[in-house]
């Protein structure tokens, strides 16, 4: 029998046959046959159980079928998206847009960690910045240190209600193309309010509410998500809530709109939380009652006109020569309906807190109210008091769609934000819109934009 030798196995001599087994050729070279590896187990295919199983997201490609349905389902355009949910570069989108969808250069990224992180200047897309609210939330960001880029069709806004230090972008939130001509000025936030506001109309036209303030919001999302905008605060409505099931309402309330116009933003409202829980975008919903009041430079002018108070001054201005009041057999202390009025400069206020508020929370909801329910009957009161003329009423019937009374609970803005409405007085506020008003017919303004 031949030896072993390092490197050569027993069976290999001349003639003899190959393939013996393991423990004949060992047992040759005098030792004892080695047992054989351990054969690797394969992985079970099985899933394991479901307590087991950490909760979490449905895989990308499903994430981002799901917005571009929900997109879909409301009239929307979606980008082409790949199987990884991710937008991929079109010819039409111009190159600046491509090259801050990808990340853009360090100079940007450092810019924009300073302005989030660090609290420096945020530059801010404000949609409608040229209509009521819009125009004093710009005013206030500018004033807090932020840029702001205003983008209006001015269909309804007024061009001399844009701040000077802001920049205005002429279109449609609906457009991508001039969304993304807003954000060629390098923008990182947008608070959004362009949009139909109501809720009288909403109950004609409902399918033109849905349109503007669900899929306009939808298509105005596309375009930032896809340029790595990370902070959006929608204006939205108390209109969500409908009939209250209790007062004040809060926020965990039930939400079943009563028209068109709150069933609209409340879809708005649920698209935005899905796109928070499937992309990197911080959100904020702000539910503000009955806007009112003016600062020395913007005030109510609206064509037409349908908010109480601003009505109410045009009577007394002898503009109008009465003031109706739609139902007086509502179940509230005069008949009339009940409703919570804030300040715009208070609206103003609460809406640079939350932009800044969402440097460190991914999503949140605010109610913005005064706190204290006024009637109909009580805003005439307060206004004959202010400016000294009697002002007719003439009675009409209910509006569809209009709840009893709405007053809101602020506790989440005051805790969360820190937010405190400083103009509680009804005559006051009826005063600073009664200035602003007849210094409008002094200057010779209009409603035309």
């Amino acid at each position: 029998m031949a030896r072993c030798r390092p490197g050569r196995r027993p069976t290999e001599r001349p003639g003899e046959p190959r393939g013996e087994p393991r423990a004949v050729r060992a047992s040759r070279c005098g030792r004892a046959a080695a047992a054989p590896p351990p054969r690797r187990a394969r992985p079970s295919t099985a899933p394991p159980p479901f307590a087991a199983r950490a909760p979490r997201l449905a895989p990308r490609h499903d994430r981002s079928t799901r917005f571009r349905r929900l997109v879909a389902a409301v009239g929307g355009k979606p980008h082409d998206v790949n199987a990884r949910g991710r937008a991929r570069p079109t010819r039409d989108r111009p190159a600046s847009v491509e090259f801050a969808r990808r990340g853009g250069n360090r100079e940007n990224r450092h810019r924009t960690e300073r302005c989030f992180d660090g609290g420096v200047t945020m530059r801010v897309l404000v949609t409608g910045g040229a209509g009521y609210i819009g125009s004093v939330t710009a005013a206030a960001l500018i004033d807090a240190g932020h840029e702001v880029t205003v983008l209006d069709d001015l269909s309804r806004g007024h061009r001399e209600f844009v701040p000077d230090a802001a920049s205005l972008v002429i279109g449609d939130v609906s457009d991508p193309g001039t969304v993304h001509r807003a954000l060629d000025e390098g923008l990182n936030a947008c608070v959004h309010f362009a949009g139909r506001i109501e809720a009288g109309e909403s109950m004609r036209v409902p399918e033109t509410y849905f349109a503007a303030n669900t899929g306009g919001t939808l298509r105005l999302l596309e375009v930032l998500v896809g340029a790595g905008i990370e902070r959006f605060v929608l204006s939205s409505t108390a209109a969500v809530y409908g009939d209250p099931v209790r007062l004040p309402i809060r926020e965990d309330d039930p939400t079943e709109p009563t028209n068109a116009y709150g069933a609209s933003k409340l879809l708005a409202e649920r698209a935005l939380e899905w796109v928070s829980e499937l992309r990197p975008l911080r959100v904020a919903a702000l539910r503000y009652f009955n806007a009112c009041g003016a600062t020395p430079d913007r005030g109510e002018l609206h064509d037409p006109e349908t908010h109480l108070i601003p009505l109410v001054l045009e009577v007394a201005a002898g503009q109008r020569d009465e003031i109706a009041v739609f139902g007086t057999d509502y179940p509230t202390r005069d008949g009339t309906c009940v409703r919570d009025y804030v300040h715009v400069a208070d609206l103003a206020d609460a809406h640079v807190r939350a932009l800044e508020a969402l440097g460190g929370r991914e999503q949140l909801v605010c109610n913005l109210g005064g706190g204290a329910g006024v009637s109909v009957h009580e805003v005439i009161e307060a206004a004959r008091r202010v400016t000294g003329h009697p002002i007719p009423v003439r009675t009409a019937e209910r509006r569809p769609g209009d709840p009893a009374e709405l007053v809101a609970s602020s506790d989440r803005a005051r805790e969360v934000l820190g937010w405190e409405p400083h103009h509680r007085d009804l005559d006051a506020i009826v005063a600073s819109a009664w200035d602003w008003h007849r210094h409008r017919l002094s200057d010779g303004m209009t409603d035309s934009t």
